[in-house]
């Protein structure tokens, strides 16, 4: 069983891949690349989760301005990495 931090599910999908694989034997010219791509990939899924939290605001939102003014808005999305 992996120990994952119950707080941050960003963290704990990278520590059960640690937990998984032998990230720290993974190399390339002899460079350690997990530090680069778990960092990577951190930033990927916390943009994942903004763009979910800011999809879900905008849609109620748009909701709220339709009901006030009678009109449809269409959700935007932040720009991913």
């Amino acid at each position: 069983m992996v120990e994952t931090t119950g707080v941050n599910p960003r963290l704990d999908r990278i520590l059960e891949i640690e937990a998984r694989y032998p990230v720290d034997t993974w190399k390339i010219n002899d460079v350690h690349i997990w530090p680069v791509i778990r960092t990577r990939l951190y930033i990927e899924l916390a943009v994942e989760d903004l763009n979910a939290r800011f999809d879900k605001n905008t849609i109620e939102e748009g909701r709220k301005e339709a009901q006030i003014s009678g009109k449809k808005r269409k959700p935007s999305r932040l720009n991913t990495l």
